[in-house]
């Protein structure tokens, strides 16, 4: 489906209660800058409408997002982490080239099948079908663009995968000197490069709400919800 109002965790969060993917999607209402508050909804209230089943039920899209860039700014800092990506570097061998060969033409193959269809849109366009077609061929090409876009992801995520298996085994130093310029980076880039950049780190981000901490400060209202994330990564 189409992301009119762009949410970076599109298609990576879930929720931990029920397995579903959380819905993004935006509220009616704006904020002092004129954008609508967007949040991530639980696909089964999103759906179904059934409340009482789901603890986790909607979250800020922006309280959440600014949690996971701020997680990935600092995993530089984070010793078990880097030993996990070290090892996970080191267990890597050559015999996982053919079938990460295998995946690249899949995903090749997939997007100049999903390219062909989006120029098929614009020829339809040109051609005058966009006023016949209207809001479904609108709908069609934007659905597309997310697949395209999915399919990139996959793509640079086989390329980085195969050129593991050919480069020497990373160390935990120049991972750290890698991840500490994340922060800067991520800033630079446009919406669908962070949105790739966040696929490629986190493979899925598990969101489940927490009990209130016993030592949390009084002045935050009894109101205020907690949650817990579980991110795993590539």
């Amino acid at each position: 489906s189409s992301d009119r109002h762009f949410h970076l965790l599109k298609g990576v969060v879930c929720c931990a209660v029920c397995g579903r993917a959380m819905v993004p999607h935006a509220a009616g209402k704006q904020n002092a800058a004129g954008k609508n508050y967007r949040y991530y909804t639980c696909g089964q209230l999103y759906r179904e409408r059934e409340v009482g089943r789901c603890g986790v039920r909607h979250v800020s899209a922006m309280g959440l997002e600014r949690v996971i860039i701020a997680f990935l700014g600092e995993i530089h800092r984070h010793d078990a982490i880097l030993t996990a990506a070290v090892e996970a570097s080191q267990s890597r061998r050559k015999s996982d080239r053919a079938p990460l060969q295998a995946v690249a033409v899949e995903v090749q193959t997939e997007l100049a099948r999903v390219n062909q269809q989006l120029r098929n849109c614009v020829d339809a366009i040109a051609a005058g079908g966009f006023d016949a077609l209207g809001a479904e061929l609108r709908e069609r090409a934007s659905s597309l663009r997310d697949k395209k876009q999915e399919l990139l992801v996959r793509q640079e995520r086989a390329r980085q995968d195969l050129l593991a298996c050919e480069q020497d085994t990373l160390d935990a130093k120049r991972v750290a000197a890698s991840l500490e310029k994340f922060a800067d980076v991520f800033a630079k880039l446009e919406g669908p490069e962070q949105k790739a950049l966040v696929a490629l780190c986190i493979e899925r981000i598990e969101l489940r709400q927490a009990e209130r901490p016993a030592a949390i400060e009084a002045e935050i209202p009894t109101d205020v919800r907690f949650f817990e994330l579980r991110l795993r990564l590539p």
